[in-house]
C-alpha cells in the first residue's frame, strides 16, 4: 500500500476584544500549505487522489496572542487509553459541520500521535479510510503538561476515501491476456489470418 501523503496546517491564534463575554477573548483559523486541502478557515477536506494512505498532518500553532500557549500533552489513563482531561484534541464523526464540538471524545479515524517543538506542533494520523465528516477541537494551555486546557478551537474536516488501494499484478496479467485475446479475435473475424 502507498505512503500517507505528508502535509502541514498552520493552527492560528489572535487576540479578539470583540468577543463578547462569556468568550476568551481569541479568533482562530487554519491555513494549509497544500491548498488542496481547503483554504484559510475553520475546515479542512481530505483527498487523496487514489495515491496515499491517508495522511500524517503537522498542525503547527502560530500563537500571536504573546500569552504562550501550547498544545496540551497526549495524557494516557493507567488503561492506556487516552485521558480526555489532558489532550491535545478532541474528534468526533459527525452528520454535518455545523454539529458542536466533539467534548471530550475520540475517534480512530483521526488521532493524535506525538507533540514535538516543546509542544507547538501536533502531529495527528488521519487513516481517511471511509467518506466522514468530522469535527475536532484543539485544546491550548500556558501549562500543557498538567492542564487544564485555558482555551479551545473547534474546526471540522472532511475525508473523502480516496487512499491508494493496492492492485495486484495478476489483474494487470489478465488484462493484457484479455486484451490480447480480444485482439486476436477481432483479427481473425476481419480475416487477417486468411491465405
Amino acid at each position: 500500500m502507498a505512503s500517507p501523503k505528508k502535509v502541514t496546517v498552520e493552527v492560528h491564534i489572535v487576540k479578539d476584544s470583540t468577543k463578547p463575554p462569556p468568550e476568551k477573548p481569541y479568533s482562530f483559523w487554519l491555513e494549509p500549505k497544500d491548498k488542496k486541502l481547503g483554504g484559510k478557515g475553520n475546515d479542512l477536506i481530505f483527498n487523496g487522489e487514489n495515491l496515499y494512505d491517508g495522511f500524517e498532518i503537522d498542525f503547527d500553532l502560530v500563537d500571536e496572542t504573546g500569552e504562550g500557549f501550547y498544545f496540551m500533552d497526549i495524557g494516557k489513563k493507567p488503561n492506556g487509553e487516552p485521558d480526555p482531561d489532558l489532550a491535545p484534541m478532541w474528534v468526533k464523526t459527525v452528520k454535518d459541520l455545523s454539529e458542536p464540538c466533539p467534548d471530550r471524545e475520540f475517534w480512530d479515524g483521526f488521532v493524535a500521535t506525538k507533540l514535538v517543538g516543546n509542544n507547538t506542533t501536533l502531529k495527528v494520523r488521519n487513516a481517511n479510510s471511509t467518506v466522514q465528516k468530522f469535527k475536532f477541537a484543539f485544546m491550548f494551555s500556558t501549562t500543557p503538561h498538567q492542564g487544564p486546557y485555558q482555551i479551545m478551537y473547534d474546526p471540522g474536516g472532511l475525508n473523502q476515501n480516496s487512499n491508494a488501494t493496492t492492485k495486484s499484478p495478476l489483474v494487470a496479467v489478465a488484462v493484457v491476456i484479455g486484451v490480447v485475446a480480444l485482439a486476436g479475435f477481432v483479427a481473425y473475424e476481419l480475416g487477417v489470418f486468411n491465405n
